[in-house]
């Protein structure tokens, strides 16, 4: 499974009715929470990845799992439900 993201424009819920959303950059925030708060190598690249992209970025199985579980832990429902929205709506096989 693939998905394709631009962390610099990414749709978040206003509310939870889920019926408004916001385009926000959340490239440096979400990148020094996995940073922080999530060890190994693999979210230290993914960290790196998101932090130093520009536009659209492909994230593989292993990085989207990475990104799962920290929405799951480290941030608010508004995150986890858009991210978790956004990755139904935009997953390649």
């Amino acid at each position: 499974m693939k998905v394709k993201v631009d962390f610099g424009s990414f749709p978040m819920y206003m509310g939870d009715d889920k019926q408004e959303k916001i385009v926000c950059d959340i490239r440096k925030g979400f990148a020094s929470r996995i940073y922080t708060d999530i060890s190994g190598i693999e979210a230290h690249l993914l960290a790196e990845k998101i932090y130093r992209s520009e536009g659209v970025i492909e994230l593989n199985e292993g990085e989207c799992a990475i990104i799962g579980s920290a929405a799951e832990v480290l941030f608010y429902g508004s995150f986890a439900d858009s991210w978790h929205d956004y990755m139904e709506k935009h997953k390649e096989e």
